[in-house]
């Protein structure tokens, strides 16, 4: 009977800990994108809005965002510029509260419903969107959501931020570009 709790609690551990620190990115190109003809971006105004949470209301999370993207765009040869610009990139940063329930069913007794955790965890959400800034139309988009680590200091979050950025930019290539170009002609055929 021991084996088995202690079977019962490496399972529920292990299925725990399948549930931190996920990270889910996603980027797509706009349709009929031309990247040859753009060198320059800028930044859309941020919108000022108190969340309430301190963690979004801090300046130095703007700022931090908007270095890396500048750093990526930089390494892809576009030129930050305050006006007329070819591209304007757009962010939106948020924070959600989720649960994840999970049931371990009880094999030792013949009745009882198992052990069933609740584990309530916050989730960061990032989306950047690059638009032609003449024509308005999205060229380029990505989105990731992660789950947060409370416990994490602030250069820790920084760091982790960094590497979901990086993720991200991962699509933001010549090679990818290209692929969704033949996915993007094969559909027209």
């Amino acid at each position: 009977m021991r084996i088995i709790w202690q079977v019962q609690v490496a399972v529920l551990a292990l299925t725990l800990a399948a549930c931190t620190q996920i990270v889910e990115v996603r980027s797509t190109f706009g349709p009929n994108v031309d990247f040859e003809h753009y060198e320059t971006f800028t930044f859309a105004p941020v919108e000022s809005r108190n969340t309430g949470d301190p963690r979004l209301d801090d300046p130095r999370l703007g700022t931090q965002i908007e270095a890396a993207i500048t750093r990526h765009l930089n390494d892809h040869g576009f030129r930050y510029v305050m006006d007329d610009p070819d591209l304007v990139v757009n962010y939106h940063a948020a924070i959600s509260r989720d649960f994840d329930q999970t049931q371990v069913d009880n094999i030792m007794f013949e009745h009882g419903s198992g052990i069933t955790t609740s584990t309530e965890f916050e989730t960061g959400s990032l989306i950047i969107i690059i638009f032609d800034a003449r024509e308005g139309k999205a060229v380029w988009g990505a989105s990731m959501q992660a789950e947060l680590n409370e416990k994490a200091s602030r250069s820790q979050r920084r760091k982790r931020l960094d590497g979901v950025l990086d993720d991200m930019f991962a699509k933001f290539t010549k090679e990818e570009y290209i692929k969704h170009k033949e996915a993007e002609a094969a559909a027209d055929k």
